[in-house]
C-alpha cells in the first residue's frame, strides 16, 4: 500500500520539486543581473571621476609650466 501511494505521489513531488528549482534559479539570474548592473555603474562611476581628477591634475600642469616659462627664473 504505502508503495503505491509512493507511485502515486512521485510525479507530483518531481513536478513540484522541479517547479522550484526552476523558480530559485531565475530569482538566482534575476538577483545575479542586479548586482552586475550595479557594479558596472559603480566601475564606469569610478572611470569617470578618475578622469577628471587626470584631467585636472593635467591642466594644472599646463598652468604650472606656463607660469614657470614666464618667470625671469625661468630662462636660467
Amino acid at each position: 500500500m504505502g508503495t503505491a501511494i509512493a507511485f502515486y505521489l512521485a510525479p507530483r513531488l518531481t513536478a513540484e520539486l522541479r517547479m522550484q528549482i526552476t523558480d530559485s534559479a531565475q530569482r538566482f539570474r534575476r538577483t545575479a543581473a542586479d548586482h552586475l548592473e550595479q557594479v558596472s555603474t559603480r566601475i564606469g562611476d569610478a572611470i569617470d571621476q578618475v578622469a577628471s581628477a587626470a584631467h585636472a591634475v593635467q591642466g594644472d600642469a599646463g598652468r604650472d609650466g606656463v607660469k614657470r616659462t614666464r618667470t625671469p627664473d625661468a630662462a636660467l
